[in-house]
């Protein structure tokens, strides 16, 4: 097989992939919900892991760094009191949000029925207008900040370090 192959090179991409997503059980820990509140949200397509869906019995989901991002956003306006359609509305909205990585400070501002990305100008421009009426504001950077040092925190310890899914399966072989 040469270097450039593309079945070689899609080998290392998936590799590397898993290595950095996260199991179910790390998602939990590192969002702070129940597995069972997991195992619910991705069976009813709230937040599916876009590294591998669960297939059968015995199979792990892995979630990516900005699935884990969508999860605690959606604990945040759990635990701000919206409901479920709410939440997956405000989802649906800013999905494409999760993947990329803002300069500057950005708040994600919530109603039931809408969804406003805004500067730290912006959200002021829209307080002192009174434009904010029942929002939940949830500041993305602090959200990927909290992850960042939770995710850190996971990596230190022993069991975290045990060999990835990928790893194991490359053993068997």
């Amino acid at each position: 097989m040469e270097v450039n192959d593309p079945t070689v090179m899609s080998d290392v991409a998936s590799e590397s992939t898993i290595r950095r997503s996260f199991r179910g059980p790390q998602a939990c820990r590192l969002v702070k919900i129940s597995y069972r509140q997991l195992d619910y949200w991705a069976r009813t397509g709230l937040v599916v892991p876009s590294v591998e869906d669960a297939n059968g019995s015995g199979s792990q989901r892995l979630y990516s760094y900005s699935d884990l991002l969508a999860l605690k956003f959606v604990k945040r306006l759990l635990d701000a009191g919206l409901s479920l359609p709410a939440i997956r509305h405000a989802l649906s909205q800013t999905k494409s949000t999760f993947s990329f990585v803002p300069e500057q400070l950005t708040y994600l501002l919530v109603t039931p029925k809408s969804v406003t990305i805004a500067t730290g100008e912006e959200l002021v421009e829209l307080l002192q207008r009174g434009g904010l009426y029942a929002a939940v504001i949830v500041a993305f950077n602090s959200l990927r900040d909290e992850l960042d040092a939770d995710v850190f925190s996971l990596k230190q310890k022993p069991e975290f370090l045990q060999p990835s899914l990928f790893e194991t399966m490359s053993q068997a072989v």
